[in-house]
């Protein structure tokens, strides 16, 4: 029976294998090793990746990271980081403002433009907060997600893990990829990938992405425009010169901008009522008296030099980053018109960044040798200058009481790092890495708080109870953080094709100032001590890839920006939780049972629990009742024993590539499942997305001499309502995940 259905299949197809996902250990700073994209033969192509800064087999990488590659990213349309969390099980990715991703639980509520405790990276360029990340692409080779600390490799504010995308590096031969794609919501999508070599050692690459959604998936009833709406711009172009054997230059820029009301609009939670009384005005629908949204630019030039010296390899990767946001909404989620004094406070912030960064890497060349060895150094430094403007709505001119005020600050950070990472093989299948590196970081602070003239209701000076400065309020300039963080590694290979670990690694996210507030003491660092045990195994001749860990956090001093239960008008606050413990198991799966067919299953069980968060706030919606007309209320609480957010207990990614040839050409099916289960917003657990399935498909055919294709895809196959972020203000407010989204796009390759 089982030969009967291979010839049956393997009459009419070829092999369609896309290695959607894949156990690995990435490196930002490592030169782009291609990811094989299909084999030859039924069985799981070899994957390499440069996950310990050099290029080895997925498969004897002693940690836990998936792979996206080019053709799912391009089947399922994801063009950035953002869309990482539909394909990578125990990666939770919210949008409010920037996109901000959580890994096995840790990441950052309300980053901002904050530094995230996952890391972002661009082709080995370290992003700096989260509005850096809304870049698209059409260009992305793959997509890299390290789970767990990298303190040693990677150094500060890889607590919870980094993603990094790779993208096309320029080519021999001239290419072209060229793409235009219309769907629901008025969209339409161009793009463009061209790459060609100028001369015999000179080659170069460009890629220009642009989407414009024109209609809204939500409306604003109180100005009655559409919103949840975009714009997005992105053009990538490379420089590569070889003047000799042993000598490579990359040249480099990425601009992007962002005009978006993604993210932005929020609403009353369903079964609660706005501070003014307006309650939940259902799906899609909210009322305030602006249409927020937010513009972004950014540019980011890299240079990086690859040199063979003969001993060793080296590389120089130097970056320089500089980027705008401007944004409008209204603060704290609160909607609707003034009632009875009470209102909507409208926040403007607008911020700019200039951001440098330096990376020298020295690794030993593969030899006879039983110990090979890593150097490195790293140099960071970024300016930050933010104005955050707060005021009060108004109905012709009776506005709510209150100061319009503006918040004015500038923190900079300065990061010097040297580390180390050595290998020893022990025996032909026993290999034991030990790594280390030194950190040490100031960070500065510099605020003022003024009172907005020419705006209703203004007035010359604030209130004599509002601390106007961070020297009023006794802030420290400036505060150092050095640290010491390490790992420790022994890998088994117990036969060709299995391979085991156990890893300890400590991870660390630096201590910071609130750039919301001028009188919010420094938060402590935080430190994440990680236990990891993994198989990793090709069975049935490398027809099915099984790659299983288990892994252990003890998480102390957890950052936390919380704007639970403060009054309205306040912005968040930073303070540190004491302590949480994280446990879990990973499993991934890639099977491919003949030669057109492929699967691949990926599950994660995680329990992250506070054991100790005392002071902290619990929030319960109010009722209206007389003189109260709703918002939240609150307690003060140790939420020891509360799940951390954006921590799903069980989260599954499924997925399925068929390919089957045709006279008139080939048609690839993929479908992919995203499953979490209920999972939280906020650490006292007051908000949750509960459990759901999102599922996405494609259909492409393709001409037979593959110049031309046409797709058709659908997001939320399901139309699922769900949130794609939320916050416990003043007022329980969410923000709506996009509804179902399809459409068609047409591509020319040459």
């Amino acid at each position: 029976m089982k030969a009967s259905f291979r010839a049956l299949l393997g009459a009419t197809t070829t092999l369609a294998l896309f290695p959607l996902t894949a156990h690995a250990q990435s490196t930002p700073a490592s030169s782009p090793a291609p990811a094989t994209d299909a084999a030859a033969t039924p069985g799981a192509p070899e994957i390499i990746v440069t996950a310990t800064r050099r290029a080895t087999s997925l498969q004897r990488v002693p940690a836990t990271v998936e792979v996206a590659q080019a053709a799912k990213l391009t089947t399922l349309e994801i063009n950035s980081a953002e869309g990482i969390g539909t394909i990578v099980p125990g990666v939770t990715v919210t949008r409010s403002g920037g996109v901000t991703p959580f890994i096995r639980g840790i990441g950052t509520l309300n980053a901002g433009f904050s530094e995230a405790s996952v890391a972002q990276y661009v082709d080995g360029v370290y992003l700096p907060n989260s509005a850096a990340s809304l870049f698209s692409f059409n260009n992305i080779d793959r997509i890299e997600v390290l789970k767990g600390p990298q303190g040693t490799l990677y150094g500060r504010n890889t607590t919870g893990g980094l993603i990094n995308v790779v993208t096309r590096a320029p080519g021999d031969h001239t290419t072209v990829d060229a793409s235009l794609g219309y769907g629901n919501y008025n969209t339409f999508t161009q793009n463009f990938y061209g790459s060609t070599p100028l001369t015999d050692n000179l080659a170069a690459n460009v890629a220009v992405y642009h989407q414009k959604q024109a209609d809204g998936w939500s409306r604003n009833l109180a100005t009655g425009h559409d919103v949840q709406k975009s714009e997005d711009t992105g053009v990538y172009g490379k420089l590569q010169w070889k003047p000799g054997a042993n000598t490579k230059i990359t040249l480099s820029n990425l601009y992007s901008r962002s005009n978006s009301s993604k993210g932005w609009m929020f609403a009353i939670m369903p079964g609660t009522y706005g501070t003014d009384g307006t309650p939940y005005l259902g799906k899609y629908t909210s009322s305030t008296s602006i249409d927020p949204g937010a513009i972004y630019h950014g540019d980011m030039t890299a240079l990086r030099i690859d040199q063979d010296l003969g001993f060793a390899n080296m590389f120089s990767l130097t970056s320089y980053q500089a980027g705008a946001q401007s944004s409008q909404l209204v603060q704290n989620g609160i909607v609707g018109q003034p009632v009875a004094g009470r209102s909507a406070q409208l926040l403007a912030i607008n911020f700019n960044y200039k951001t440098f960064s330096q990376e020298f890497n020295l690794s030993s060349k593969p030899s006879a040798s039983p110990f090979s060895w890593l150097l490195g150094a790293f140099i960071y430094s970024d300016n930050t200058d933010i104005h955050t403007d707060l005021w009060q709505t108004c109905v012709g001119t009776s506005c709510a009481p209150g100061v319009p005020s503006e918040t004015h600050v500038r923190p900079t950070t300065r990061s010097y790092s040297g580390y180390a990472d050595g290998t020893y093989n022990a025996t032909s299948s026993t290999h034991l890495t030990v790594g280390l590196r030194y950190t040490y970081e100031t960070k500065g602070f510099w605020g003022v708080v003024t009172p907005l003239q020419g705006l209703p209701n203004s007035a010359a000076s604030l209130p004599a109870s509002v601390v106007t400065s961070t020297q009023a309020a006794g802030l420290p300039a400036s505060v150092n953080y050095p640290k010491l963080t390490y790992r420790a590694v022994i890998a088994q290979d117990f036969s060709n094709t299995i391979h085991g670990y156990a890893s300890y690694n400590r991870g660390f996210k630096s201590g910071n100032y609130n750039p919301n507030s001028v009188t919010n003491q420094p938060v402590r660092p935080e430190i994440l001590d990680s236990y990891e045990v993994g198989v990793k195994s090709e069975l049935f001749n490398r027809s099915l890839r099984a790659n299983v860990s288990g892994f252990y956090y003890n998480y102390k001093d957890i950052q936390v920006r919380s704007i639970a239960g403060l009054p309205s008008g306040s912005l968040a606050i930073a303070q540190n939780a004491a302590e949480a413990h994280i446990k879990g198991i990973d499993a991934q799966f890639d099977w491919t049972p003949v030669r057109n067919l492929s699967f691949n299953a990926g599950m994660e069980y995680l329990e992250a629990k506070y054991v100790s968060y005392p002071g902290a706030t619990l929030t319960y919606p109010l009722v209206p009742t007389g003189s109260v007309l709703g918002g939240v209320g609150s307690v003060g609480i140790n939420l020891a024993g509360y799940t951390l957010p954006l921590a799903p207990k069980f989260s599954m990614n499924l997925g399925m590539t068929y390919k089957i040839n045709t006279p008139i050409g080939p048609f690839t099916f993929v479908a992919n499942d995203d499953y979490k289960s209920t999972y939280y917003f906020a650490p006292d657990d007051s908000m949750s997305q509960r459990s759901r399935h999102l599922v996405d498909l494609s259909l492409t055919y393709a001409s037979q001499n593959g110049r031309y294709d046409v797709r058709f895809s659908v997001k939320n196959v399901g139309n699922l309502y769900t949130y794609a972020a939320a916050q416990n203000g003043s007022t329980y407010a969410y923000v709506p995940a996009a509804p179902r989204t399809y459409g068609v796009t047409v591509g020319v390759h040459l």
